[in-house]
């Protein structure tokens, strides 16, 4: 187990055994009779702060057992990621009776089909603790149905959570009982709980189906919100129409980071985008895998020289031309963007430019857990 500990500066520990790791340095995953031997080593060990066990195969009676042997008892875990295992709405049941004794301030979920009751005991897990601030549920197969009680959770008109600062809601399931598809009030929902919240700083909404008439329904309330940071709206389908409504909004909100990756904006958005941009705090910004076609991408090239310069840009997956690439490699040579933080690599062959992916600066790496080196390190 001190193999897989990392020690921190400040004299803290993390736990890190993730699946993908396991996998290659042990040729197994770990599974529900590992669980007893991790919960003994982290009470013996009252230094570890983070426990990360990411995909393996962790049912909800592995789950339960750090629930009722770690989690309920005195310990300094502040951070649980337990993405891509086996945990259903039974072990979910088991973490929402803690309440308020829970002290973990980021829960990491994602990827376990906890379901529409599963969401909804974590909707009321919220409204009763004071600590939780970092809670991912992505693709966890929630409804419109228990989003109501995560939202409502964080509505402070209502007096419940204030302390909540990243949600990831992505892959919702618009779908009710009689209903197979409400993308509208969805929409209707999150500005409602965007209008009266006041602490969250991170927001992911990927691969919810919102269109441009949802974007205009949610930036009813959003409209409302000063303490948003990071809106994360990649994966849907909002398309021009979604863009113009969006570059409205952004010159009056705080926003410093953008994603609206995979949206089929084509140029009449990117023009709406590179328009309001340089009034923009924006330092992180996804415009990658749309349509946006050579003069779309050269204007919000030509509007990225602004006061608040951009730390990160991702634009792969649009129409690249010779145009295109010039001008990116004048912009990296002016030190506008630095290229270590761009996904599009520039390089001269006989005095042509052309342009390649960057994979070492996707954001998204340390988000999804993922490997360093593509392959497990050697242990020393």
């Amino acid at each position: 187990m001190q193999l897989y500990t990392e020690k921190n500066s400040d004299g803290t520990k993390y736990l890190r055994l993730k699946g993908n790791e396991l996998r290659d340095i042990i040729k197994r995953r770990l599974e529900d009779y590992d669980v007893p031997i991790i919960c003994e080593y982290i009470k013996t060990t009252p230094t570890i702060v983070k426990l990360d066990l990411a995909y393996n195969s962790i049912g909800d009676k592995g789950f339960i057992e750090i629930v009722y042997r770690v989690l309920n008892k005195l310990h300094n875990l502040q951070y649980l990621n337990v993405m891509h295992n086996d945990i259903t709405e039974k072990g979910i049941q088991a973490i929402a009776t803690l309440g308020q004794n829970l002290k973990l301030k980021t829960l990491r979920l994602v990827g376990n089909k906890i379901g529409s009751e599963g969401g909804k005991l974590i909707g009321l897990l919220l409204a009763t603790n004071p600590i939780l601030e970092h809670l991912d549920l992505a693709e966890t197969d929630q409804t419109l149905s228990s989003l109501a009680f995560i939202t409502t959770s964080l509505r402070e008109d209502r007096g419940f959570n204030k302390n909540i600062k990243v949600l990831d809601i992505s892959r919702i399931i618009p779908s009710f009982i009689r209903s197979q598809y409400q993308s509208g009030h969805l929409a209707e929902t999150i500005g409602d709980m965007l209008k009266f919240n006041t602490t969250l700083v991170e927001l992911h909404l990927q691969k919810c189906e919102l269109d441009g008439h949802d974007i205009e329904l949610m930036l009813i309330g959003m409209k409302h919100n000063i303490t948003l940071k990071f809106l994360d709206l990649g994966y849907n389908r909002f398309s021009n129409m979604g863009m113009e409504l969006l570059a409205n909004y952004l010159p009056s909100s705080g926003l410093i980071a953008l994603n609206i990756a995979g949206n089929s904006i084509g140029n009449i958005g990117a023009r709406a985008l590179s328009a309001a941009l340089p009034f923009t705090k924006i330092r992180l910004l996804d415009i990658s895998s749309n349509r946006i076609q050579q003069k779309g991408v050269h204007v919000i090239l030509n509007s990225i020289r602004k006061p608040h310069k951009l730390k990160f840009f991702s634009l792969w997956g649009n129409e690249m031309t010779d145009l295109t690439n010039e001008t990116l490699y004048r912009i990296y040579n002016e030190n506008i963007i630095d290229p270590k933080y761009c996904d599009v690599h520039v390089y001269i062959v006989d005095g042509k430019y052309y342009a390649a992916r960057n994979t070492h600066c996707l954001y998204k790496h340390q988000f999804y857990c993922e490997l360093d080196y593509g392959f497990a390190q050697p242990k020393r």
